[in-house]
């Protein structure tokens, strides 16, 4: 391909270098992914910067769609291998970091022969716009519990909840509330420290009870201080407060919540079916007259438990 079809840039095209070479893309890496020859290409772009992003943000959406083009990578053997690889890797579940996958592009670039390649910050950043790769958190353990556990569980549940309506299946699940932390990323100025300040660990549980319909639904608040100052002048306190000097929940407080939740439905003469996890302070050894009490497979509650969805 010549440099005059190289150079050939729509407006969207041109606005993107404009926001890389300002989010801090190397020009060198620049030019090399966009095929800019010679550097006064490069510079002629910047130079009409402001008048690019006008005509950019005066252009139809569908405009914008028509002419933006991905610029093709000039290692593509590497490229579609990499990618290979990375999709098997994700399968497994493994963990993939922009050194590990630089890494390897340089292992498959020796493996074609190309020995005097080195994959550069830009290979990747082009890499990942191509095939919509983002570096994201993964959130949860649902990716670690057993399939075959959760197909099982699902089996026998048809059979214990035969017999009961769906108002009277409830599940249990506390839920940490740090209250006082706040938020990892804030707007700063650059002539300011970049370190930050100690997370607070200040919580408070939230106990949470409903059924499967949604009709009946109870919230328990469990905190460090027996008499919160914040509490003072309430003389109606619309739900449950324990305390417990972590503020966790504990075995003792577990009781007391379902032993409560029994007398309420005595008084309504109704009898449910009540799935918990198998938390160290859910006791066994609790007599309920109107409570049935379940506990889900252990570690897969974030598959099996409705309050942990």
């Amino acid at each position: 391909m010549s440099a005059t079809k190289r150079n050939k840039l729509s407006i969207p095209n041109k606005y993107e270098i404009i926001v890389k070479v300002k989010d801090g893309m190397k020009r060198s890496d620049m030019m090399k992914e966009y095929g800019l020859k010679p550097l006064s290409h490069l510079t002629r772009i910047l130079a009409k910067k402001y008048e690019i992003i006008q005509k950019f943000n005066q252009m139809n959406k569908k405009d914008v769609k028509k002419s933006f083009k991905l610029s093709t990578s000039k290692y593509p053997k590497e490229e579609k291998a990499v990618i290979k690889w990375m999709r098997q890797m994700r399968h497994k579940k493994g963990i993939l970091s922009s050194n590990i996958i630089l890494k390897k592009a340089e292992d498959f670039a020796k493996l074609f022969g190309n020995n005097d390649w080195t994959p550069t910050a830009g290979f990747l950043k082009g890499l990942k716009r191509r095939h919509n790769v983002l570096f994201t958190k993964k959130h949860g353990e649902s990716d670690s519990v057993s399939e075959q556990i959760v197909q099982k569980w699902s089996q026998e549940l048809k059979t214990i909840i035969n017999g009961y309506k769906p108002e009277d299946v409830y599940n249990l699940d506390e839920s940490a509330l740090f209250w006082r932390l706040l938020p990892s990323k804030t707007y700063a100025f650059t002539d300011e420290s970049k370190y930050g300040i100690k997370k607070s660990k200040e919580r408070i549980t939230i106990v949470v009870i409903t059924n499967a319909d949604g009709t009946d639904r109870m919230c328990t608040m469990i905190g460090k201080s027996v008499r919160p100052l914040a509490f003072r002048g309430i003389k109606y306190f619309p739900i449950d407060y324990y305390s417990q000097k972590n503020s966790w929940i504990n075995s003792e407080i577990y009781c007391k919540i379902l032993e409560k939740l029994n007398q309420k439905m005595k008084k309504k003469k109704r009898n449910i079916l009540l799935f918990v996890d198998q938390c160290r302070s859910h006791v066994e050894d609790i007599e309920l007259s109107n409570i049935s009490v379940k506990f889900f497979p252990a570690n897969t509650t974030s598959k099996t438990q409705a309050l942990y969805q």
